[in-house]
């Protein structure tokens, strides 16, 4: 029997058509100067398939915040050629991001994970370093730095802790379904005993909805205004005349600049409002924050917005806004930083914080009631564990 090229031809195609496909995963890492396209290719993943399923991560995330270290599970497809069927990655403690392939082009998906809510107690004697007591007490660095920030403008950490002091904390803490805990929340309530002395704060949500901490009265020992929104960063120009390093002449520098590697992560430097977040002009991508008694701040040559910072986004201090990069009138990797006090620039350096609003009669009573309700939680878990 004679067969023609062409029934041959088909006959092979049927007969590879009738192989299984299979799927298979592969986990990738993002390394240093690499991209999320670049490793795709890097396992097989054919470059037009890459580019568009990259493209269409893009509707909720930004490749090009893709950190060293983090993890991709990808999903392929294996036959004579391998097809790209799904991506899919955790971005923060509570959302994964996934992109699939429908048959016809890749679409990306959000998944809100949900977690169990628990409380956590610790305490614990401080012998010289109070981060190491605390870690002893198997407390998340998230929750003991976020105690560092509490107590910033009250206690010296490198001074002010003797051999013998103590602390007490109550946390909030994430947990899976097995039980397993995922991540800290915020602190709830703290007491730090310093010379015999007790310091006690207590996490709580006022009026505008913004969370801070209070003393047993109700009052807040936090400063309005942190000096600093940024941590790793060489300052390489102050606020005061000096010669412009693009037009060459001098002029006026109206804020501090912040030398930082790229993408390093901006914080608001207190509680407030998005009154802009996008380009302006000079400063590049941007971003003000409006705060009370006619305050604001302003960061410029943003690389790229945090998620959710858009114009009336509320933001507490601390509170990740931004990442560092060099766009608009800019010669290197750096955050322009300005403080504006009705209108007028002033030294961030120098300028005195504003007053914390004090909490309404109302918000007293709401924050005492709240006051109890965490003491008797905590003084509950103490003697349960």
């Amino acid at each position: 029997m004679k067969y023609s090229w062409s029934k041959l031809i088909i006959y092979f195609l049927l007969i590879l058509c009738a192989i299984p496909a299979f799927s298979m995963e592969k986990v990738i890492e993002i390394t240093k100067g690499s991209t999320a396209v670049d490793l795709l290719k890097e396992i097989g993943v054919p470059g037009g398939e890459a580019y568009d399923a990259i493209e269409a991560l893009s509707t909720y995330y930004d490749s090009r915040r893709f950190r060293a270290g983090q993890e991709l599970t990808i999903t392929m497809e294996e036959n004579q050629i391998p097809v790209l069927k799904k991506i899919e990655f955790q971005h923060s403690f509570d959302e994964k991001l996934t992109v699939i392939y429908n048959g016809y082009n890749f679409e990306a998906n959000i998944e809100k994970l949900e977690f169990k809510l628990a409380y956590r107690a610790a305490s614990g004697i401080i012998d010289s370093n109070p981060y190491l007591a605390m870690k002893k007490a198997d407390m998340p660095d998230s929750v003991i730095m976020e105690i560092f920030r509490c107590f910033a403008s009250a206690v010296d950490f490198s001074r002010d802790i003797r051999e013998g002091d103590s602390f007490k904390v109550l946390y909030e803490m994430y947990t899976d379904d097995d039980g397993e805990d995922v991540k800290g929340g915020p602190v709830v309530f703290v007491e730090l005993m310093l010379s015999g002395k007790p310091m006690q704060l207590y996490g709580f949500v006022n009026n505008a909805g913004f969370y801070d901490y209070y003393d047993n009265d109700g009052k807040s020992v936090r400063k309005a205004l942190i000096k600093t929104p940024i941590d790793n960063y060489i300052i390489t120009s102050r606020f005061g005349m000096r010669e412009d390093p693009i037009l060459g002449y001098n002029k006026s520098h109206t804020g501090i600049d912040f030398a930082a590697p790229k993408n390093t992560p901006i914080v608001a430097a207190g509680n407030g409002v998005v009154e802009k977040a996008s380009w302006n002009g000079g400063y590049g991508n941007c971003i003000i924050i409006r705060h009370t008694n006619g305050y604001k701040t302003l960061y410029g040559h943003l690389n790229d917005y945090a998620r959710g910072i858009t114009p009336g986004a509320r933001v507490t201090q601390g509170q990740v806004i931004g990442y560092v990069g060099t766009t608009g009138h800019s010669t290197g990797y750096h955050l322009h930083y300005e403080v504006i006090i009705n209108g007028k620039k002033v030294n961030p350096a120098t300028v005195k914080s504003p007053p914390e609003k004090n909490l309404t009669e109302k918000e007293l009573l709401r924050f005492f009631t709240r006051r109890d309700e965490i003491i008797k939680e905590f003084q509950h878990l103490q003697t349960t564990d």
